[in-house]
């Protein structure tokens, strides 16, 4: 009888453990893994923690993965990528053709399908919690792709303007791009994103290349506000930064804990009272910084 009880509640504890597990996830971007980024996700609970790691020198799974049990440390070679068409999301800026990005993308498209929607995190953006993107999750639950704002690239820009000289795209426009460094990624579009790297043998600039696809696919794609103070460059700071919206770029990662903990004992209104203001003093420190 106690063999019987004991067999029904390790049973028990493993349906629970199934029941309770996440079922979406976040992958952090990195070349090496920051410790001030892992205390931060090792606080996470409604999400499975992927450290997608550039970095092939050290083996990072036996450095962190005592100390931070929940987390997922993944590292793959970069001939993996290349031979299964995962490659140039980001040799126009890094000059290389296997960056973290195609590592991350591969990974969540061809070998970890179960999650419905990952978050891919560059470590330059600052989230105060992991209630800022459980929001975004609940405003949007069935959208293909979350980013910043994109723009529109027509044959009539395509040839002068952005990257787009410089990106080639085996389907006509209109084409998309937007700062990704911070999105949201279907399962769905992953499949898709599969499917052109097995036809085409490599990506295109990863701006471009997550907007334009989800448009071309008749997907679902959302620009949240709270994703709206992504932006190409901007120097945020205790006045400009808030507790309910994803920020970029934030270079120091120090600063990352600094704000948290200054946030943490400041008083702030409702985000939908404060964000007229805090557009305003974007605006405004913009103006100072054109008019030098």
């Amino acid at each position: 009888m106690v063999i019987l009880l004991l067999y029904l509640l390790k049973s028990f504890q493993s349906i629970m453990e199934i029941t309770v597990s996440p079922a979406k996830a976040i992958g952090l971007l990195c070349k090496t893994p920051h410790p001030i980024w892992l205390g931060f996700l090792q606080k996470f609970e409604q999400y499975a923690i992927y450290i997608i790691i550039d970095d092939n020198q050290s083996d990072y799974t036996i450095k962190y993965q005592q100390q931070y049990p929940v987390m997922h440390f993944i590292q793959l070679r970069d001939e993996e990528c290349l031979a299964n068409g995962f490659s140039n999301l980001n040799k126009i800026v890094l000059n290389k053709e296997v960056t973290a990005w195609d590592k991350a993308s591969y990974y969540f498209s061809c070998i970890e399908t179960c999650y419905q929607h990952i978050w891919l995190v560059e470590e330059d953006v600052f989230i105060y919690n992991e209630k800022v993107l459980l929001n975004i999750d609940q405003k949007f639950p069935d959208s293909d792709l979350l980013t910043a704002p994109f723009e529109i690239g027509t044959e009539a820009n395509i040839s002068n303007y952005w990257y787009w000289p410089k990106i080639n795209i085996p389907f006509p426009p209109p084409y998309y791009c937007a700062l990704v460094c911070c999105a949201r990624i279907s399962n769905t579009l992953l499949q898709h994103i599969k499917e052109y790297a097995v036809n085409n043998k490599q990506l295109f600039f990863l701006e471009a290349f997550f907007p334009t696809m989800a448009m071309h696919h008749h997907l679902t794609y959302h620009i949240p506000k709270d994703m709206t103070t992504v932006l190409y460059r901007f120097k945020w700071d205790y006045d400009t930064l808030n507790k309910g919206n994803t920020f970029h770029p934030v270079k120091n990662i120090s600063f990352h804990k600094k704000a948290r903990n200054k946030l943490q004992t400041m008083i702030q209104p409702p985000i939908k009272y404060i964000f007229p203001n805090f557009i305003t003093r974007i605006v405004k420190r913009w103006v100072r910084l054109v008019s030098g």
